[in-house]
């Protein structure tokens, strides 16, 4: 019966991990991480703004969930393998093979996913300064409050003194 779990394992693991290369060559192809703020350009509405940084979340969601179930996976088919088969002589090359598959596309989604969060922080950054900069005026006054002006402020810095040298080593 370890035998018949072992190789479940085997294929779980394995499934996961074609599964993970699947999604993330599906991303790849769809330019998921191409999704910038510069490049809606002249559509840089909250719609398409929302529409965008939602895409982008999706993407990280399932491919932080494929690599959780790899590495839980992994994990469990290293406890199959120290319980069952420690003393078989090629269970180290065949754990190796298993380990560096899945941890090459962990490896190769997490390159991805920092690309992913670096597009979703500079969404947010964006739609932060979008909300921020084009609220309604409250007052009647007729002035466009939606334009920021930077104020800026005098630093008063203490003298350092300078050191002189009078030529003794």
């Amino acid at each position: 019966m370890s035998n018949l779990s072992l190789a479940s394992h085997k294929r779980i693991l394995t499934r996961y991990t074609n599964q993970l290369q699947k999604v993330l060559i599906r991303f790849k192809d769809a330019q998921l991480e191409e999704i910038s703020v510069q490049n809606l350009q002249d559509d840089i509405t909250p719609t398409a703004i929302h529409t965008n940084l939602q895409q982008l979340e999706d993407g990280v969601a399932a491919l932080e969930n494929m690599t959780t179930k790899i590495q839980h996976a992994l994990d469990k088919l290293a406890t199959m393998f120290e319980k069952t088969h420690p003393t078989l002589p090629n269970i180290k090359e065949e754990f190796a093979q298993y380990s560096s598959t899945a941890e090459e596309a962990i490896g190769n989604t997490f390159e991805y996913l920092v690309l992913l969060h670096a597009r979703i922080h500079g969404f947010k950054t964006h739609a932060e300064l979008h909300n921020t900069s084009h609220k309604p005026s409250t007052t009647n006054s007729g002035k466009d409050e939606s334009t920021v002006t930077a104020v800026m402020k005098n630093l008063e810095l203490r003298t350092i003194p300078i050191p002189t040298f009078n030529g003794d080593i």
